[in-house]
């Protein structure tokens, strides 16, 4: 006889499955639509199937929750780029790397009025930078970006609404270079980028999420309801 005291077809009973087990007993977590999207965009990227240019990304507007979840994925990944490529060649740069930087800059001061080519003349910069930090690695990093100012013209204008605001900070970042102080570059240009995405942030603030359709949110009602009811 077996000394199992539930039996087989209960949840805890021999054979179950136990993460079954907690599907049926816990709550299950809403998402609104921003976050389901959310998840199957990462799923799609992490798994290689979504790659760089892809139809799915030119197709997504800026009413589009999604969309916002890839810029501020961007921007991020932007960042993590540039502060450690700025401290990098903080460390390791040359007096020919800090003239080809110097130069780009000159560039971009040139193009304030135009986006796209100031994206161009962004990436450029970046470029030698990462060349400076010695590091094949932030080089290969970058042509994750590389191709945005070609197909997704719409999408840089967008970025890079404020150019004479952004061409102010990269003598600045010239100078940190200069320093050859890695830590406090790393620190001040990391300060800097998180401010400057933030205006940018604050300027395109994302669409309100919306409810998953099905998905009916009910708020518990308060004792003065109640009586009101009882009294109609």
């Amino acid at each position: 006889m077996s000394d199992d005291s539930l039996p087989p077809s209960t949840p805890f009973g021999r054979g179950s499955d136990p993460a079954q087990t907690l599907a049926t007993i816990a709550p299950v977590a809403r998402q609104s639509v921003v976050d389901a999207v959310a998840d199957r965009l990462r799923g799609e990227i992490l798994s290689g199937r979504l790659r760089p240019g892809s139809p799915l990304v030119k197709g997504l507007k800026l009413a589009d929750p999604a969309w916002h979840e890839l810029v501020r994925s961007a921007l991020e990944l932007r960042r993590i780029l540039a502060v450690e490529a700025v401290g990098l060649a903080a460390e390791r740069h040359t007096e020919e790397d800090l003239l080809a930087i110097s130069n780009c800059t000159q560039v971009l001061r040139e193009h304030v009025d135009d986006p796209v080519a100031f994206a161009r003349a962004d990436l450029a910069f970046m470029r030698a930078v990462c060349k400076a930090a010695r590091n094949v690695g932030l080089e290969l990093f970058l042509n994750t970006f590389a191709r945005w100012p070609d197909e997704h013209p719409q999408l840089v204008c967008l970025l890079y609404d404020d150019c004479s605001r952004s061409a102010a900070l990269y003598p600045t970042i010239v100078e940190l270079i200069k320093s050859r102080d890695g830590e406090v570059a790393r620190s001040l240009a990391r300060a800097a980028l998180v401010e400057i995405d933030g205006v940018w942030s604050r300027r395109h603030p994302p669409p309100a999420p919306l409810a998953v359709p099905g998905v009916v949110d009910i708020e518990p009602v308060s004792a003065n309801a109640k009586r009101k009811g009882k009294m109609r």
